[in-house]
């Protein structure tokens, strides 16, 4: 008697796992250099992960791989923390009247290398003018980067200065360094970069803050005062000093400072991410209902709390007179979880939304733990 086959009775199908995006490495720091490589980068940039490779390329008397060298001799660095060293030489053309070099323009090299890699810090060893460098500055206040650019000149404080005009713009998302010692600024430029693209998000109480860093291999500014000090902290402008023998970096705010943007950058991005995989990983789909509301809220909670285990967020009071959803829940949530997340009821959302098939609107309230910088004490004493 012939034997038949279970699937006339039982039908099995296996479907693996979705794909899904990993987290953007926000560990990662891309020089646009005015160097050349001894062969060029058929992708436009290239990784690192040692500065022996980049001395391969680029050879030991670049400063590109000065840059590098101060980067990499970080104790932390972003390579410490799981990220990488990017170089992307920036583009030489030959002018046709006059016959000279032409180097790429700043924005229009960052605006290619957004399109190529992600990469959380920009830095150069271009010298610009003070109109490429804010043309660059506007260029990424729109993106999801960070311009680190270095310059020994003091009037970059004052005036027209572009240090004075990124603060008066607000555009938060570029930070002026000042190190009037020329010869040694771009290696101060490196040493920054290398220390500050360095937060392992995933872990617990990793989050940090540039102030008062040790920054391996490099002098504090000789040409600093207090005059100089005061002036760079009115615009946000971050400097390497001596505090009695003592060196260590300045962290000033141009409206964020930098750990604050770098921060929110990181949240971004993972919300971006972990919103995107909810939706591409089921294997059905997420429904337009509350219980599908709650999946999609779900994945922003897992980020924001680890944005709480990483010491970015924090429990806290709510001072600001901005409220969404229940005012008292907004309150409670974030005073005892440091944030607090509502959306709109699927019974309130347009006809048309749900029809476009879009969710209805999540906001978010969380509390920044921020930093303590400074102190002051007040001593009362008896006899």
């Amino acid at each position: 008697m012939a034997e038949l086959s279970l699937s006339n009775v039982i039908t099995v199908s296996v479907s693996g796992a979705s794909r899904a995006l990993g987290q953007r490495n926000m560990n990662t720091v891309t020089l646009l250099t005015i160097d050349q490589p001894e062969t060029a980068f058929e992708a436009g940039y290239r990784t690192y992960k040692s500065v022996t490779e980049v001395a391969k390329d680029f050879g030991t008397n670049s400063s590109t791989y000065k840059i590098a060298l101060s980067a990499f001799m970080q104790g932390q660095n972003m390579v410490t923390a799981g990220g990488s060293f990017i170089i992307a030489p920036l583009n030489v053309t030959v002018d046709e009247e006059t016959e000279e070099e032409v180097i790429e323009n700043l924005s229009d090299a960052i605006l290619r290398v957004d399109s190529l890699v992600y990469t959380a810090g920009i830095i150069t060893n271009k010298e610009v003018d003070d109109d490429e460098l804010l043309a660059a500055s506007d260029t990424v206040q729109a993106l999801k980067h960070i311009l680190i650019y270095v310059t020994s000149d003091i009037g970059t404080l004052t005036g027209t200065g572009a240090g004075k005009w990124v603060y008066d713009k607000g555009n938060f998302k570029t930070k002026i360094l000042l190190y009037t010692q020329d010869t040694e600024k771009l290696n101060m430029l490196g040493a920054y970069a290398g220390r500050a693209f360095s937060t392992q998000f995933a872990g617990n109480n990793t989050t940090q803050t540039m102030n008062l860093k040790d920054l391996t291999g490099i002098s504090p500014d000789l040409g600093m005062d207090q005059t100089i000090y005061d002036q760079a902290t009115a615009v946000g402008v971050d400097l390497y000093v001596s505090y009695e023998g003592v060196p260590k970096v300045v962290s000033n705010s141009n409206t964020l400072f930098f750990d604050s943007v770098y921060n929110r950058l990181w949240l971004e991005n993972s919300l971006e991410v972990a919103g995107f995989n909810t939706l591409a990983t089921t294997r059905t789909k997420i429904p337009q209902t509350e219980n599908g509301m709650d999946l999609l809220k779900n994945s922003v909670r897992e980020i924001l709390k680890q944005g709480v285990r990483n010491a970015f967020l924090a429990p806290g009071t709510w001072n600001s007179p901005d409220f969404f959803g229940n005012a008292e829940d907004l309150r409670r949530n974030v005073h005892d979880f440091g944030f607090y997340i509502w959306s709109q009821p699927i019974t309130e959302q347009l006809q048309i939304e749900r029809e476009e098939r879009k969710a209805p609107l999540i906001q978010v309230a969380c509390k920044e733990a921020g930093a303590i910088h400074s102190a002051s004490l007040i001593i009362n004493i008896e006899a």
